[in-house]
């Protein structure tokens, strides 16, 4: 028996290794994919996901039964140039088994905010987002047929529709392009002729606000509508805030929804635009960790409560009215009701 015990041992720790190791990445062809003739009734969002932490927050979203699920930024924590680390970083989310639950039921859209991006607050000047880009696409199963491999940036859109009415996704890429982040004495400061989309965007976008869809949701990984807290946000770069207002206001579009990520808390926002439209923002962070100790932060555009808790985001559509019905809701684990508002309130 004694000299079989070395072998016996062999196997033992070869069988721990697999037992341990991660399983290997669900391919493409594992997922569902985006139905585009089939109108979205539940829509689920988050962001701010450390691949390394506790993820509890999947179940529930699962729970929802949403129809698409939506990456707002920071899907991962990369913070690196290094490929081996993005696709590290990547495989290890993948094979999360509460997050594997979701991508086998669900299709799914995303962009990226900065730590997935690669640099933590960056813009233009990130020398490795050609590779950055891969990694994430990859990541999220995006068919080497879509027009994101095809431009710079990662900015996509896609367009649902059914009994003739009509959704349009539009995700927003606010790194690729944008222009130097100023700040003084830590706080970030306006950057009165810097843009964040970078012309190509912006003439993609006026394209894709150029029907007249029933309804248009426009994520990015930064918030769009408040200004008063001192961090990363649309505000800080007036001009380019100014002039995707403009367009939303001159757009055929029906209502327009805004959604975002990056703060490490859930609120939502709603402001009236220049020409008098109606714009509302849910903001849903992090799945994976919150912000510490109460937000005191201002807000004059919140509507109810801050959450700095765990959160994810659902955006609930009743298709069966004339204009369709939206609903934003904001949850936790095991799917507790933080914030549900009706846009129309």
């Amino acid at each position: 028996m004694k000299k079989f015990l070395p072998y016996l041992f062999i196997l033992f720790t070869i069988t721990a290794w697999m037992a341990c190791s991660p399983k290997t990445a669900p391919s493409t062809t594992d997922r569902p994919a985006l139905k585009t003739d089939q109108l979205p009734d539940i829509i689920a969002l988050g962001s701010c996901n450390d691949e390394d932490r506790k993820q509890p927050l999947w179940s529930a979203i699962i729970d929802q039964q949403p129809d698409l699920w939506l990456w707002l930024g920071d899907n991962i924590y990369a913070d690196t140039d290094d490929p081996k680390v993005f696709r590290q970083k990547y495989d290890k989310q993948l094979a999360n088994p509460g997050y594997q639950a979701l991508m086998h039921e669900v299709p799914m859209m995303g962009v990226w905010d900065d730590h997935d991006y690669g640099l933590n607050d960056g813009g233009k000047e990130y020398t490795a987002k050609e590779l950055s880009k891969k990694e994430m696409l990859r990541f999220l199963g995006v068919p080497k047929s879509d027009p994101v491999w095809d431009h710079s940036g990662s900015y996509q859109s896609k367009r649902f529709s059914r009994d003739g009415k009509s959704l349009r996704i539009i995700l927003l890429d606010a790194r690729w392009f944008r222009d130097k982040l100023l700040r003084k004495d830590g706080v970030c400061q306006p950057n009165e002729t810097g843009d964040i989309l970078g012309e190509e965007q912006w003439q993609w976008l006026e394209r894709e606000l150029s029907g007249e869809d029933d309804l248009v949701i426009i994520g990015s990984g930064i918030q769009f509508l408040p200004v008063d807290h001192p961090y990363e946000k649309w505000a800080n770069f007036p001009k380019a805030r100014k002039r995707l207002f403009d367009m939303i206001d001159n757009s055929k579009a029906g209502q327009v929804v805004l959604v975002s990520g990056d703060r490490h808390l859930a609120e939502v926002s709603k402001i009236e635009t220049p020409g008098g439209r109606e714009l509302w923002e849910l903001t849903t962070s992090g799945l994976t960790h919150s912000y510490r100790g109460e937000p005191k932060e201002k807000n004059r555009y919140r509507v109810g409560p801050v959450i700095p808790k765990l959160n994810f985001g659902v955006i609930r559509v009743d298709w069966g009215l004339e204009q369709p019905g939206v609903e934003l809701e904001i949850r936790g684990e095991n799917s507790i009701l933080y914030h549900q508002i009706p846009t129309g309130s």
